[in-house]
């Protein structure tokens, strides 16, 4: 029996024996904890993906670290009420205590089922008024034809280009292969576990296979590493972007990102629009726009539920303003 182990059983009989059980602490039984997540459903009664596994444990890991080793109800209320005040994004918050009533489910599973009753009273989430950070159609557009240019660093182009006409989320855009482009969709697995087909449009799929096409490329992952071949030859393909290790998925993620939102600076176009949801964003806004079928772009982008995809029929504030503009003149 590991030391985290006897801590967590002598806190279990403490806890049988206390009428108020805030401040018994329990510690974190790592290993035991990751192979459960990958048995065990999601309160949706879901498998997990290797990404949702990896974010949970990432999350328990920083709250245990920060509160010193132990999480207590009232060490867990602090630490909320300490990140609230440190202006961090509710979202994240909320995103950090689920991972620890998580990790409470496992142990209720392993010593008990009272130790269900261990929850934090989550951070409410106001919904805006309007949505923010999408790039304009001209930025978009402008982007594109310049990232196009830009064989140096072909991921740019690929990537946008993909997540600004298929709304496809970060994750399942590194699922994509020249194959499925040729074959005009994709089924992944995304967010939640949930399948789903992911259509690439006409323009964009021709747009994407020429220029492969022109580095050579004919089947494999659209987004992965290159390198040169030689001195004068064009990039070439190197390894593969899928791996088991989701630390090398997350590090691939970031670079991906540091270069989209480099090259969008140079072009002066706001850093804030540059996220990989910033397109996602982009493409259901531009989607509505074109056509206005909200139930449509629901299955299309993969949401559980029509209330998610209602807020790209808000407009940004930007829209929001300018129509003040427009309208008030007294």
């Amino acid at each position: 029996m590991t030391e985290a182990e006897e801590f967590n059983r002598a806190s279990v009989e403490q806890w049988d024996m206390t009428a108020d059980n805030r401040d018994i602490e329990f510690m974190f039984e790592r290993d035991e904890f990751e192979a459960w997540l990958y048995k065990s459903e999601s309160k949706r009664r879901k498998g997990r993906t290797l990404r949702s596994i990896y974010t949970v444990l990432a999350n328990v890991e920083k709250v245990f670290c920060i509160m010193g080793g132990t999480m207590s109800m009232q060490s867990l209320t602090e630490y909320r009420n300490n990140r609230e005040d440190a202006d961090i994004a509710p979202a994240t918050i909320n995103g950090e205590l689920n991972a620890a009533h998580v990790y409470m489910r496992f142990l209720a599973e392993k010593y008990g089922e009272k130790l269900l009753s261990f929850k934090v009273r989550l951070i409410p989430v106001q919904a805006k008024q309007y949505i923010d950070n999408v790039i304009t159609r001209a930025d978009y557009d402008f982007m594109v034809a310049e990232a196009m240019k830009n064989t140096k660093k072909p991921n740019v182009y690929l990537a946008i280009r993909i997540m600004g006409t298929t709304g496809v989320r970060r994750c399942e855009l590194l699922q994509v292969k020249v194959e499925n482009v040729k074959l005009g969709y994709i089924d992944v697995l995304g967010k939640g576990a949930k399948r789903r087909r992911i259509y690439f449009p006409k323009k964009a799929r021709e747009e994407i296979l020429d220029y492969l096409s022109g580095l050579g490329v004919d089947s494999g992952y659209v987004i992965r590493r290159w390198w040169k071949k030689d001195a004068t030859d064009s990039d070439a393909f190197m390894g593969n972007t899928r791996s088991d290790n989701i630390c090398e998925i997350r590090n691939f993620e970031r670079t991906l990102n540091k270069q989209i939102t480099e090259f969008g600076r140079k072009l002066g176009i706001d850093e804030e629009v540059l996220h990989p949801h910033g397109f996602r964003h982009f493409f259901a806004k531009e989607f509505l726009k074109h056509r206005l079928d909200i139930s449509l772009l629901a299955d299309l982008l993969g949401h559980s539920s029509l209330d998610i995809t209602r807020i790209y029929l808000k407009m940004t504030s930007r829209e929001q303003a300018d129509v003040v503009d427009e309208t008030v003149d007294w």
